[in-house]
Parts: C-alpha cells; structure tokens; sequence
C-alpha cells in the first residue's frame, strides 16, 4: 500500500531492517535487491572465486563446495555462487579481525 511519500510499507521496512543489520525475508519484490555499494573490483573477484569453487574439481575446501552444491540445487547456480561469496567475504573479514589462519574444517557451518 503506497503512502504519501510514494514509497511503500515493503520498502521502509526493508531499509529500516537493512540498517540495523537483519536480514530481509520478504516475499520475492523488485524492491528489496542486494546492494551494489562497495568496490566493484572486490565484488567481482569475490563471485569469480564463488564460480571457480563451484565449477572446478578441488582439492581443498570441499565444505564450502559441498554448502554451496547443496545450496544451488535448491535456489539455482547464481545464487548459489553470490552466496558462496558472500561467505568467502564474510570468512576473509573474520581472519583479518581476528589475525587467524583459514581452516578449512571449520568451514562446514
């Protein structure tokens, strides 16, 4: 239902959950996208590393392939790969912080 401002309830709160960090699980809407802020240049290097760990045979890190394989039956390839991503953003930021070495057996979460 449009207000008087023109913008929709589904798209207040969805700003108003994206700022206090939720995650947003609405209905499929063209209004609730994932956002391009960033460097573009770290996006795209963090789904070509998503799509390399997906299409090709490895040796290492078969939990993360394993979630993502499992996760791409279910939701499809891309979103699988952005996911995976995602993951691999979130996994990086954490070693940064904390100063740690990547384990690949902790990964399976």
């Amino acid at each position: 239902m449009p207000s008087n401002d023109g913008t929709s309830r589904v798209t207040r709160e969805c700003q108003a959950r994206f700022c206090e960090g939720l995650r947003v699980k609405f209905p499929r809407s063209t209004r609730c996208r994932i956002s391009k802020i960033g460097d573009e240049g770290v996006r795209t290097a963090l789904y070509e590393a998503g799509h390399i760990i997906l299409t090709r045979p490895l040796k290492g890190c078969t939990a993360l392939k394993s979630w993502a394989m499992r996760l791409a039956k279910r939701a499809g390839m891309k979103k699988a790969k952005v996911a995976l991503a995602r993951k691999l953003a979130v996994i990086m930021h954490r070693m940064l912080v904390d100063g740690t070495l990547f384990k690949s057996a902790a990964v399976a979460a």
